[in-house]
Parts: C-alpha cells; structure tokens; sequence
C-alpha cells in the first residue's frame, strides 16, 4: 500500500507540473478537485489493488523519496545546530547561560514517514547499492534523533515543570 502511495505522489508531481499553481484552480498545482479513489471491496486480491510498477516508475519514486529523506536529513542537522546553541555539548545536559533564548530554540517536529518508506524501498529493485545500504544503516540513530526532536518541539516550555527531567532524557540521543 506505501508503494502504492508514493506512485501516486509520484504521478501528482510530475503530473502536478503541467497545471497552474493557483489553489482556485483545484489545489496545490491545479487540477486535483476531481481526484477520486474507488473503494476497494474484500474480493479483490492484492494483485489488483497494487499494480506492479515498471523499473522505471519504481526508480522515480525511490529516487524522489530518498530526496525528500536527504532534506528530512538537513532539517535534523538544523535541529542539532540550534539544540547545542542552548545545551552544553557535554555528556550530561546543561543549559548554556546568558544565551537569552529557551531549550526547544528552532527546534522542528519531525515525523518519521519518509524514512519508513526509504527503508522499505531500501529492499527494492531498482537498487542504488551503497545510498541503499546507508539508508538502512542510518534508519536507527536517525529515527531516535527525529523522535527526540519532535518530542522536544512538542513540550511548548513545559521542560522546566519537572526540572529538566525530559530533557536530561533525550540529552544523550543527542
């Protein structure tokens, strides 16, 4: 079904660029009023719900979704920038003084989607060998950085109730 998903994305964006971008033109980049799905119904078997992709389409949406991961990638390396410009680079967590800003400055809620499908298509022919490898490798300690951070975006100065305990949690998978 993931799969599925991101030929769609895949088709809407390559499609998306022919139409006009105004949103009284039926969405984002034209055009997407009169999109329906059919419902499926229990008879159908799997087969004819995901239609096999050709090498060509697959390659597209790997490519585009390991794009999308490569600026999910920035985003956390701007959370790290912006964690350390408030927290001590030490093993134990300590607020930097006289910086005048607040644990949580710029931080960015991240969700882990497209790193779920990257690695899904980590598995998946057309291979990218060594970007595939790496994806799988990386998928662990990234995703534990994503959660934190989205976890310390959500907290909106709710840290210091309990003195820093949530913080001094997440400290170390920083």
């Amino acid at each position: 079904m993931t799969i599925l998903a991101a030929a769609a994305l895949a088709a809407s964006l390559t499609v998306g660029g022919c139409g006009s971008k105004s949103p009284e033109a039926g969405g984002k980049f034209g055009g997407e009023k009169g999109l329906t799905v059919a419902p499926s119904t229990e008879a159908e078997t799997e087969a004819e719900t995901e239609p096999e992709l050709d090498e060509e389409t697959m390659d597209l949406i790997k490519y585009n979704v390991y794009i999308e991961l490569n600026n999910d990638i920035l985003e956390v390396l701007n959370n790290i920038d912006y964690y350390f410009v408030v927290v001590g680079d030490g093993e134990e967590f300590a607020l930097l003084p006289d910086t005048g800003l607040t644990y949580g400055y710029r931080i960015v809620g991240l969700n882990t989607e497209t790193l779920d499908m990257a690695l899904e298509l980590a598995d998946m022919e057309p291979s990218y060998g060594e970007m595939d490898a790496m994806v799988k490798e990386m998928a662990d300690p990234l995703r534990k950085l994503m959660e934190s951070f989205s976890e310390i975006s959500s907290m909106h100065g709710a840290y210091a109730d309990n003195q820093y305990a949530k913080p001094k949690e997440l400290h170390p998978v920083i």
